[in-house]
């Protein structure tokens, strides 16, 4: 009898101390298991509807990644914008030549010297030549283009070029040029074409430059893939140095006015001793470049003094 006490006694202990406990470690275990399930649960749907608020373009993990889009490449062009093109006739313009396309480009691709242009509305049309007076060596400080009767843009002249020195004017080193238009800037008329016309340093006229460029317009749907900007250097006659008559006293008679700057240059006219009207073009290295009506060319600094 007393040992089906004792049995019943530690069978009593061990469910009160052993079997209990664990039970409730268990339960308690799952209830905050669940708890914490939830939680995550909740969660994740909060952020996955926050994501969906904020980013509706998002796609899941499995939908392939848009792909990204080059950035456009930026091309500084010496064609005026839209708007800013004004009428060739403001300027005066003269027969006499002043220097010569090289060649034409578009998007890179060389053009044929008797070719007619095709373009679009985002191409870049690249032009390369020289500016100058080819007789006296007078140097253009800028060419200027136009089409359909208005100017669209101008560059400054002072690329090196020493062909030009050699075969044309040893003062014309620096007289090249190279200018960059966009197509979309340039204005529509029945036959387009661009010309090229050379700046002297002084005065309204403007002297053309050999090699005019026709060129069509075709339709293109295709974005251009490149970032415009444009230089605003825009002169207009206003702008230039006037012509300003200078009154002049030659020291000595037979004074030779020369071609270019430098004695051994021929002789253009021999300038008698006195007084002479004439235009300061250019100075350089002690010598002057004049233009008056008994003659123009080069003469040295010390030849002459300008009167009050």
């Amino acid at each position: 009898m007393a040992q089906a006490t004792n049995k019943a006694e530690r069978i009593a202990w061990l469910i009160r101390y052993v079997m209990f406990p664990a039970a409730l470690a268990i339960v308690l275990a799952a209830v905050v298991g669940g708890v914490f399930v939830y939680r995550d649960t909740k969660m994740q749907e909060f952020l996955s509807g926050a994501q969906s608020v904020s980013d509706p373009a998002k796609t899941s993990e499995a939908s392939p990644a848009t792909p990204s889009l080059p950035m456009p490449r930026a091309v500084q062009v010496n064609s005026y914008a839209p708007g800013r093109e004004y009428p060739l006739a403001e300027w005066q313009v003269v027969d006499d030549a002043g220097g010569f396309v090289d060649a034409v480009f578009v998007n890179g691709e060389l053009m044929g010297m008797d070719e007619i242009i095709r373009v679009g509305s985002g191409d870049v049309i690249h032009m390369t030549g020289w500016a100058g007076h080819r007789l006296l060596g007078m140097r253009f400080p800028e060419v200027l283009f136009s089409v359909c009767g208005k100017i669209v843009g101008g560059v400054t002249v002072s690329g090196v070029r020493p062909d030009v020195a050699d075969s044309v004017h040893p003062n014309l080193m620096h007289s090249g040029w190279e200018a960059d238009l966009f197509a979309s800037d340039l204005p529509r008329c029945e036959e387009p074409a661009i010309s090229v016309w050379g700046r002297p340093p002084v005065g309204w006229t403007l002297r053309p430059v050999i090699g005019t460029w026709r060129f069509i317009f075709q339709a293109s749907s295709e974005i251009a893939p490149v970032t415009i900007i444009h230089e605003e250097s825009i002169i207009r006659p206003e702008d230039v140095k006037k012509t300003e008559t200078q009154r002049l006293s030659i020291h000595h008679g037979n004074t030779p006015l020369h071609q270019c700057a430098n004695t051994k240059c021929d002789v253009v006219i021999n300038l008698a001793q006195g007084p002479l009207s004439a235009v300061i073009v250019e100075e350089m290295d002690g010598w002057v470049l004049l233009q008056s009506a008994k003659g123009s060319g080069w003469v040295m600094s010390s030849a002459f003094r300008v009167l009050p």
